[in-house]
């Protein structure tokens, strides 16, 4: 069932989403050089040419594990697309911060709990990730919450707290909350 849920939910959405293309306040300075070779643009997370990015910056190591439209899941920063859980996606994602202890973005919100309402007209909301839990060396926010959804039902509200309990997924498993996470 969960496999199920998880195929339609990463459906959702429609359109292109490509969490590789940085997202807001990501700039790639031009060449200073005459005749040097143009570098592409940074993914979130690495730096110019696919390498992993170094530490420094704020929050540059901070990640959210990501199953949207990839089975296996992976590290992203500041995706336009988050599957939060089995239950619950996030698309259309516009990132106002990124920090080392928290995250903000206004987007759209589907999920299982509110269909088949929201599938073709998904809440508007601003969604904060925070927690920073470390799998293997790696920072990744472990909840999130809707801070903001003008027009969601508190019906649909306690329903996405009952199915998520703002838990977001980790390597840990792949599959869902970690077991020894907070709820």
């Amino acid at each position: 069932m969960a496999a199920s849920c998880l195929i339609l939910l990463t459906g959702c959405g429609g359109g292109s989403l490509d969490s590789r293309a940085p997202g807001p306040g990501h700039h790639t300075a031009p060449s200073t050089s005459p005749g040097a070779p143009s570098t592409p643009p940074a993914s979130p997370g690495t730096a110019p040419g696919g390498h992993p990015a170094e530490s420094g910056g704020e929050g540059s190591e901070v990640y959210v594990y990501n199953l949207f439209r990839r089975e296996q899941g992976r590290e992203d920063r500041e995706p336009e697309g988050l599957t939060a859980s089995e239950f619950t996606t996030f698309t259309a994602l516009e990132w106002d911060s990124w920090g080392a202890d928290s995250a903000t973005a206004s987007g759209e919100l589907r999920g299982t709990w509110c269909l088949p309402g929201c599938q073709n007209e998904p809440y508007q909301v601003t969604v904060v990730l925070s927690e920073p839990r470390t799998v293997d060396d790696t920072a990744f926010f472990s909840r999130y919450e809707v801070i903001e959804a003008p027009g969601m039902p508190e019906d649909q509200r306690e329903l996405l707290r009952q199915v998520d309990g703002g838990r977001l997924m980790l390597p840990e498993d792949g599959s869902g909350p970690p077991a020894d996470g907070p709820s």
